[in-house]
């Protein structure tokens, strides 16, 4: 996914990207730009009209190594939250803007 800093349609030229409204649904919600048939959203938009916030991210906490030197990907509220309308909404014991702080209980 591209980000595309929306200040003028001649911004958008300079990307080689022209806004076809028209074609895409909801026009992207002005979100994002239609390429093709299909909306490339904005960073911080996400869905297939680019009509959601989406969220942070952070190192997971628990993931599969792809790679024998890969481990703790990226996801999403870091793996320990989930997704409400650009927020994380935390798993009990987890705290930070993507979740990616453990809370220590004392």
């Amino acid at each position: 996914m591209r980000a595309f800093p929306f200040v003028s349609t001649s911004v958008l030229l300079s990307f080689g990207s022209l806004p076809c409204f028209g074609q895409c649904p909801n026009k992207c919600s002005y979100n994002g730009v239609c390429i093709g048939l299909a909306c490339e959203c904005a960073s911080g938009f996400t869905g297939g009209d680019c009509s959601l916030r989406s969220c942070p991210s952070g190192s997971a906490f628990s993931d599969v190594a792809e790679t024998a030197d890969t481990a703790h990907q990226s996801a999403v509220c870091s793996g320990r939250g989930a997704c409400d309308a650009g927020n994380c909404a935390c798993n009990v014991g987890f705290t930070g803007i993507a979740c990616e702080r453990s809370k220590l209980e004392n």
